[in-house]
């Protein structure tokens, strides 16, 4: 077998992640049009209104020279360490928390290293682990979606080198007990990666631990509460040695662009818009918690995040297209764990969530 072809089978093994449809791919023959879809399949920010973000860009573009290499001056690292009052030296940035999670994996981990991590959970981590050789060990969450730390250290073999925990966790919406996360902590001597995308909805973040943690790694982005999931923008919190370790020798010159940079700089100067929009977040999914709780046969479960799981007395494909004839995209995971025909919702805007409620009803018929 040549290189070529033991690269591609690689990549094939590895498999695609397939994240949520777009506004231009809906189910042919229903003549909706994609400027007419609600769009609530893809956990997005959408209270903070595109003008307002567009604008945001607008005044980041004026700053920046085109011509000229990326300046990585560190302003945006330093101003993330003080909002999240960090250590300095402790952040480091890239193309989306996605893509940090490929570094991570790529550069800390060599075939026959081993991942464990919850399930379910977001599918990069195994396409990750995959893709480099990495085994990866799923642990069943228990059935009310609650950590199994007993289950996840004894997972842990001596190739066990990372543990990943999404916290809130991705599809379940659930964020874990602070002292379950420590509990492993203090019990692992591997890296334990904790994805944190969705914890500005949520009640605790672990990123201040990172100092007196030398196997902790946060993840964060920009994709979720601040509303800029188009310009792939994320960082991770790690302790001082780690992070230059990870800058110095194992991102390349530019990870990030002039313009990005400028753009996440210009999004932390509001912090009160962005509080806002989280705020009224979590107004309208206690809202459509309750209004969807009293439909027959669906069960919803409670959540942390931007996004409402939950399983119809319909099969959840069904459910899925007779949506998408009404001109509303949301997710479908068909099964998740004991839990059958499964769904998920993005929280949007309240005339968003009426149509989605409508649409919902009808399809439940």
């Amino acid at each position: 077998m040549s290189w070529i072809e033991e690269t591609v089978r690689k990549a094939e093994t590895g498999g695609t992640y397939k994240p949520g449809e777009t506004l231009s791919e809906y189910s042919p023959g229903t003549g909706v049009q994609s400027s007419e879809l609600v769009k609530l399949n893809a956990n997005e920010n959408t209270f903070l209104s595109k003008e307002y973000q567009q604008r945001l860009v607008k005044m980041a573009a004026e700053r920046v020279d085109p011509r000229l290499y990326p300046s990585e001056d560190g302003r945006l690292e330093r101003r993330l360490e003080s909002i999240l009052d960090v250590e300095s030296g402790s952040i480091v940035l890239g193309n989306g928390s996605d893509q940090l999670i490929e570094l991570l994996v790529y550069t800390l981990l060599k075939e026959g290293d081993e991942i464990v991590a919850v399930n379910p959970t977001f599918s990069m981590y195994r396409r990750a682990a995959e893709i480099q050789g990495v085994a990866y060990r799923p642990v069943e969450l228990y059935p009310d979606f609650s950590l199994n730390v007993e289950g996840l250290l004894e997972a842990v073999t001596p190739n066990t080198r990372m543990m990943i925990i999404c916290n809130p966790n991705n599809p379940t919406g659930n964020q874990f007990d602070e002292e379950k996360i420590l509990q492993i902590l203090e019990s692992f001597d591997g890296l334990l990666v904790v994805d944190e995308a969705y914890v500005d909805y949520a009640d605790y973040t672990m990123a201040g631990k990172t100092e007196g943690y030398s196997n902790l790694v946060v993840l964060r982005t920009f994709s979720k509460a601040y509303g800029l999931a188009g310009i792939r923008l994320g960082y991770v919190v790690v302790n001082v040695r780690l992070a230059a370790a990870l800058k110095g020798y194992f991102q390349m010159p530019y990870t990030v662009s002039e313009l990005t940079q400028e753009i996440g700089l210009e999004a932390l100067k509001n912090q009160e818009a962005v509080m806002d929009s989280v705020n009224k977040t979590i107004e309208m999914r206690d809202w459509l918690y309750k209004s969807m709780s009293v439909l027959p046969g669906v069960k919803v479960f409670d959540s942390d995040t931007n996004f409402l799981l939950f399983t119809t007395p319909k099969p959840s494909k069904d459910v899925y297209y007779s949506l998408l004839e009404r001109g509303v995209m949301i997710r479908r995971f068909d099964r998740i764990m004991e839990h059958e025909n499964c769904l998920r919702v993005t929280i949007g805007p309240k005339k968003d969530l009426t149509r989605f409620l409508e649409a919902l009803k009808e399809a439940l018929v």
